[in-house]
């Protein structure tokens, strides 16, 4: 399961009475609708620190369940479908440094992403 902020999904065609409330998605999944991509720069607070231009559907048509266990579809545009791509990749294991070109770091530039997960990685462990 996944929970948007509110404040990150201006363009859904949700029913806007819930659009002050937060969007859970329990085993979502999407379709892209269009071939068209967009490439725009990412990061995570998984990786923090560090950016990345990644490719990402423009367009999606999304399903899920929602916290009522009832089926609930929506199409995601723009930077909201670039939100609900993210997020679904996270509950497959995939961070965005896994897709992601031209990585480059806020603060220290001289340590890969890549490094910093298995520094996260080891604290945790």
């Amino acid at each position: 399961a996944l929970a948007i902020n509110s404040d990150e999904r201006p363009d859904t065609k949700i029913d806007r009475t819930q659009h002050k409330k937060d969007l859970v998605l329990i085993n979502p999944q999407y379709q892209k609708i269009s071939k068209k991509y967009t490439t725009e720069s990412e990061g995570c607070l998984s990786v923090p620190g560090f950016y990345g231009e990644v490719k990402r559907y423009s367009e999606l048509y999304v399903t899920a369940l929602n916290e009522q266990g009832e089926k609930i579809e929506f199409t995601a545009k723009n930077f909201f479908a670039r939100v609900i791509q993210h997020e679904i990749d996270h509950l497959n294991g995939i961070l965005f440094i896994d897709r992601a070109v031209d990585l480059y770091a806020t603060k220290d530039k001289k340590k890969l992403a890549t490094d910093v997960v298995m520094d996260n990685i080891r604290r945790v462990s």
